[in-house]
């Protein structure tokens, strides 16, 4: 680990004590020499370079408490261990690891460190004793009254404007406020977009001196202001999120129309040709406990804001960009613990509450959270375009192999292209830009460019300079294809290019339908006999042409365990199918999204159970995508 380095670890109590250690350590010199220092000269201070060693130790040895003392592990990061583990045993109020703890701290002899320590103690229980665990969330239906236009930004953009997109760049270093200034000057975009992610742990410190006071600086040196909206990312709720809304209630106060109140918001351009949908799912990665849960599966949104979302999309007669600072899918990094029962690079969650809506009105989702640019495969999963955007301040090391492919099943649009350089064994920086300028008609194609800026350390460049990465444009999805007729040969898959209807395997004396990649011919039967097209609201028999299964080919729901064919077209055999996007109503069409519902079970829908599939009570069900063959 350089000493210098940005280290920030996907754990709040970690992250929390970074933060209080970082804000203690301005406050002290504030105090001693009435100044502040910068990024760099706090991530190079010895207490501070102690601190992130430990951070590293504890995720080496998988968040082991009791770190073993080794040659190679100094007095000082074991003394800055001990104090971390009796700050969180006082938060808790342990008193048998207080004392614990207590006696460790007092083994080290390092005065002068142990009085700074203890005062850090105190900052980090405060956050506790403060908000009392509860993290802060500002609802349509609470704190908007119920208004279900809180949340839309009564700023509208220029039809013109071009719009920047940064992700993960509240760290506050040098090369970041850098970043920002080029990006002023290059661009002059009409707007800023931030994806969240402001470290270590949003707090107060942080979310003006990594954030609000950096765009306040550059904006008066460059001259011009323009409105910052930004997204909570899981940072930003480790100090329990109310630093972050105490900050971005007043970002845009020179602009009232542009004020943000949520953590989610709609930003439309003046003609109505797009929209921003802005989502939360920062509140629902916020505890570190998800994070060593091994059947944890999400993040996900909070119910009323998909409903908000909805809402959005439903009533908007343009194209739409969804922003989140969680992804959607992911060839890298695992978002799904492996016992959660969802693909590890698949957020089906989030899949699920735009599903309906992906083929019809989403030309672009744009995330952050990983520290990379990536361009993913067009189509994937129902998203026509899926791009990470997470890079735009982390120093990403070259050794953590951000490109490495961990799951094939989520291909990069060119996997030597479209890339971020690297130097010093460092990634550069990344950011986009939406243009809408190249519009003729509201909902023309706009254009998004992919950027990339050297980082650096605290030796600065020669001659850094922004270099084009890539430019495309996108636009709102066209309409789905063909009605489906009763009787005719379909396919079927859920979320994901490996959940098709496939092949029936025996399971004791039943046949029982699997998922996989390797789709089988279903089509959709009428109870009664004779029908033409397939409408949403009709009950229908789900039948399977696959040869080996005879006259048991209807699949049916007995028990609600895995589901299996048999024959006959009773209750059993029957289901309701109903349109995702229930607004449209009408004729089902290839391409478009359904979700069935037992006739044997009210409220249970068909869901994929690992290989096989069930029927499950879902609030929201899931979705399966009905197409003609060779239509994929």
């Amino acid at each position: 680990m350089n000493d210098i380095s940005f280290v920030r670890v996907r754990d709040q109590k970690l992250s929390l004590w970074q933060s209080v250690v970082d804000a203690r350590l301005q406050k002290q010199t504030q105090e001693i020499a009435n100044k502040r220092l910068n990024r760099i000269e706090v991530s190079s201070h010895p207490i501070m370079i102690a601190v992130n060693k430990m951070v590293v130790l504890h995720l080496d040895t998988a968040g082991r408490v009791d770190l073993v003392q080794t040659a190679e592990t100094s007095d000082e990061v074991m003394l800055i261990h001990t104090a971390f583990q009796l700050a969180t045993a006082k938060e808790t109020d342990n008193q048998a690891l207080i004392e614990y703890w207590s006696i460790e701290f007092r083994k080290y002899s390092n005065a002068d460190w142990k009085e700074f320590l203890k005062q850090c103690i105190e900052d980090f229980i405060w956050y506790g004793r403060e908000y009392k665990g509860i993290f802060k969330y500002n609802d349509w239906k609470v704190e908007g009254k119920g208004d279900i236009n809180y949340g839309v930004i009564n700023y509208k953009l220029p039809n013109n404007a071009k719009v920047v997109i940064l992700g993960d760049w509240g760290t506050g270093m040098p090369d970041a406020i850098s970043l920002l200034k080029e990006i002023m000057i290059k661009h002059t975009p009409a707007a800023i977009i931030h994806l969240g992610d402001i470290y270590y742990a949003g707090s107060p410190e942080e979310c003006i001196h990594n954030f609000a006071s950096v765009f306040d600086s550059v904006f008066r040196e460059i001259g011009y202001r323009v409105p910052v909206f930004t997204i909570p990312g899981n940072h930003d709720y480790y100090s329990y999120g109310y630093a972050y809304y105490d900050m971005v209630t007043k970002l845009n106060q020179y602009l009232p129309a542009a004020i943000q109140p949520a953590s989610y918001f709609c930003l439309q351009t003046q003609d109505m040709g797009w929209q921003f949908l802005a989502m939360d799912t920062g509140l629902y990665d916020s505890n570190p406990e998800n994070q060593i849960d091994m059947s944890y599966a999400g993040p996900r949104l909070q119910s009323s804001e998909i409903a908000w979302h909805q809402d959005k999309l439903n009533k908007f007669k343009g194209g739409t960009i969804l922003l989140s600072h969680h992804q959607v899918f992911t060839a890298n990094s695992a978002i799904n613990g492996v016992f959660s029962g969802y693909p590890q690079y698949v957020n089906s969650f989030l899949l699920d509450a735009f599903q309906n809506h992906l083929r019809t009105n989403v030309g672009l989702w744009l995330w952050g959270h990983e520290h990379n640019l990536v361009l993913y495969q067009n189509d994937l999963f129902g998203v026509a375009k899926g791009r990470l955007v997470g890079c735009s301040a982390f120093e990403e090391e070259v050794s953590a192999d951000p490109y490495k492919v961990n799951y094939p099943q989520v291909p990069y649009l060119d996997s030597t292209k479209y890339r971020l350089d690297a130097d010093n064994g460092y990634y550069n920086h990344g950011y986009a830009v939406i243009d809408f300028s190249t519009r003729k008609f509201p909902e023309d194609k706009a254009s998004v460019s992919y950027y990339q800026y050297p980082s650096w350390g605290n030796t600065l460049p020669v001659n850094p300079a922004v270099r084009l990465v890539m430019t495309e444009s996108f636009e709102k999805p066209l309409p789905v294809g063909a009605p489906i007729y009763y009787n005719q040969n379909i396919q079927v898959s859920s979320n994901g290019i490996n959940s098709f209807i496939s092949h029936f395997e025996q399971y004791a004396s039943q046949y029982c339908a699997t998922l996989g990649t390797n789709p089988v011919f279903w089509q959709i039967q009428k109870p009664e006999g004779s029908a033409n097209k397939v409408y949403s609201g009709d009950e229908v028999m789900l039948v399977t042409v696959e040869p080996g299964v005879g006259d048991y080919n209807r699949l049916s729901v007995y028990t609600r365990q895995w589901l299996y064919y048999y024959k006959g077209n009773g209750n059993p055999q029957r289901w309701i199918i109903r349109k995702s996007n229930q607004n449209y109503g009408g004729e089902i069409r290839s391409g478009e999204y359904v979700w069935f519902e037992s006739v044997n079970y009210k409220g249970q829908c068909l869901t994929p159970d690992g290989n096989h599939v069930t029927t499950k009570s879902l609030d929201a069900p899931i979705f399966w995508k009905i197409s003609l063959p060779n239509s994929e």
